[in-house]
């Protein structure tokens, strides 16, 4: 009877579920996100901690990862909660900086829910990229909310390739006026969200291909998403609509004319004192309907 029970006890665990709890992970040492001790339980100052964790406990899916002042490569496809550049206990050992860095070339996608700039960019893609190219996939991107020109993503990427981030970019609040969720590559390759780009008191992007249906702006000088006029690769069904709410501008790209609505590259803008004035050009930089 007590090796039946003892079975049948047995049976139960296996049979259970794997749990993955939720965990806060800081940066100990710069290296690869996937390695051993690359992460530790509690921080101890800037790229330091005890408690380190496996790599595979890390990259369990459910944690949020600081950089606390390491840098971190993204060497392998993962997913997880969060990561961040922000100070992760706010008073106590640990520190915002370090970042994360993605090969644009290697394919690799990285699945993060929330990906937040604090006093360094968060997730930095560089490098050459062709046909093979990384992509991200996030709910919500931020950029930093303490300091200025620190973005959630900031893609340096060279040649032809299109790196694709999917997700809602918005930039950082505070005191902040430059800080990007997004900040996309101007050469021959180009950064692509599939989402949105939304300010807080930050753009919410700069130059950048847009698939979406919303651009922000929190000022008066026509400045949409980022350093944004053109609208040139705008379906051909899509009119946008400007409106103006105090000191915000919001614009959206929509299905069917209405008031206040203009098909994409008519002139069409808002000056200081809110009359419509300006042109949305076939030309020059910022974030592409697209």
């Amino acid at each position: 009877m007590k090796k039946l029970i003892a079975y049948l006890i047995l049976f139960l665990l296996m049979a259970m579920p794997t749990w993955s709890f939720a965990a806060t992970y800081y940066g100990c040492a710069s290296a690869n996100i996937n390695a051993d001790n690359t992460f530790c339980a509690t921080p101890t100052g800037s790229c330091t901690g005890n408690d380190p964790v496996s790599g595979a406990t890390a990259m369990a899916g459910t944690h949020t990862l600081y950089a606390n002042g390491c840098t971190i490569v993204v060497n392998a496809s993962f997913t997880t909660a969060k990561i961040a550049t922000t100070d992760g206990d706010g008073v106590g050992p640990a520190e915002a900086g370090g970042g994360f860095t993605l090969a644009a070339g290697s394919g690799y996608v990285a699945t993060v829910a929330e990906i937040e700039a604090g006093t360094t960019h968060c997730l930095v893609v560089g490098g050459a990229a062709t046909s093979t190219v990384a992509s991200i996939v996030s709910t919500t991107i931020k950029g930093s909310s303490t300091t200025n020109a620190k973005y959630g993503i900031q893609d340096t990427h060279t040649n032809t390739g299109v790196i694709s981030i999917t997700g809602n970019s918005t930039g950082g609040g505070g005191e902040t006026t430059t800080s990007y969720g997004v900040v996309g590559v101007t050469t021959i390759g180009r950064t692509l969200v599939i989402g949105s780009c939304t300010a807080d008191k930050s753009p919410g992007c700069s130059s950048v291909l847009l698939r979406g249906n919303r651009l922000d702006s929190f000022d008066n000088n026509g400045v949409i998403g980022g350093s944004q006029y053109d609208f040139a690769n705008a379906p051909a069904t899509a009119y946008w609509r400007y409106v103006a709410t105090g000191g915000a501008s919001y614009g959206y790209l929509i299905k069917d004319p209405g008031e206040a609505n203009v098909k994409s590259g008519t002139s069409y803008g808002q000056d200081a004192d809110g009359a419509l004035t300006g042109t949305l050009s076939t030309g020059g930089g910022g974030a592409w309907a697209y």
